[in-house]
């Protein structure tokens, strides 16, 4: 059943992003176009991801009002030349938090530590396939790396246990994408790639005496797990895009 509801929701997502853009596109195609002579080339893009905020304002999922399309990317940059562009975007995440002690007397601090970050560049090449839409195609290189560390999972016995993980993530992608104008200088855009991935993690657990009434224990180091895989990333992020 919850394989079925994921599904629904995934196709029902598709589908929104799709009517958007299609909806978008005729209402655009209804507008008067600038002459040759008013129209000015611009060289530099800024995109931000707005895919959470259309879900929240138009209530994609009216069911699961929560439930939002995870963003990898919040700022792209494209530098556009006559060949193709350059696209660069970045994402990430940051959190450090300090805990309460877990039971009384007990002496030492605890924490939660959580950061992600991720970008990638490219080069992309463009097609026009009418007066305010365009397709475009290309390949990205993209990197994340992320890091936890938690000292107080759980408890027993006189002590804590905690984790820490650290992943590097490395990757080419090619990519699909389109694109509609929403204006002279405003787009909005969406994407779909595939990505060959290399990735490498490195984890360990320990313990933490609660009190010095406890001896220290020893760490315990995973072996550094590295694997090579594929993923495909579904058009559901919707980005506005301003000419500069």
């Amino acid at each position: 059943m919850f394989v079925t509801i994921t599904k629904f929701f995934t196709m029902k997502t598709a589908f929104t992003i799709f009517i958007i853009m299609l909806s978008v596109n005729s209402l655009m195609g209804q507008t008067e176009e600038k002459s040759e002579n008013q129209v000015k080339t611009f060289k530099n893009e800024l995109g931000i991801d707005v895919t959470g905020t259309l879900k929240y304002f138009l209530s994609f999922n009216q069911g699961y009002p929560y439930e939002v399309t995870p963003t990898t990317y919040y700022l792209s940059y494209r530098r556009k030349f006559k060949p193709g562009n350059i696209r660069v975007a970045i994402g990430g995440n940051y959190q450090n938090t300090e805990r309460a002690p877990v039971a009384p007397g007990v002496t030492s601090e605890y924490f939660y530590n959580n950061y992600a970050f991720q970008y990638r560049i490219g080069w992309e090449f463009t097609n026009t396939i009418g007066k305010r839409s365009q397709l475009y195609y290309g390949i990205d290189f993209r990197s994340s790396n992320s890091y936890v560390n938690s000292n107080s999972q759980n408890s027993a016995e006189g002590y804590t246990y905690g984790f820490e993980a650290k992943n590097q993530v490395y990757g080419l992608a090619p990519l699909l994408g389109y694109r509609i104008k929403l204006g002279s200088r405003i787009s909005l855009t969406a994407e779909t790639s595939l990505s060959f991935i290399w990735s490498k993690s490195n984890q360990k657990t320990y313990m933490t005496p609660t009190s010095s009434a406890f001896p220290a224990v020893p760490e315990n180091v995973s072996p550094t797990l590295t694997s090579f895989y594929t993923s495909y990333s579904q058009p559901f992020s919707l980005v506005v895009t301003f000419d500069l």
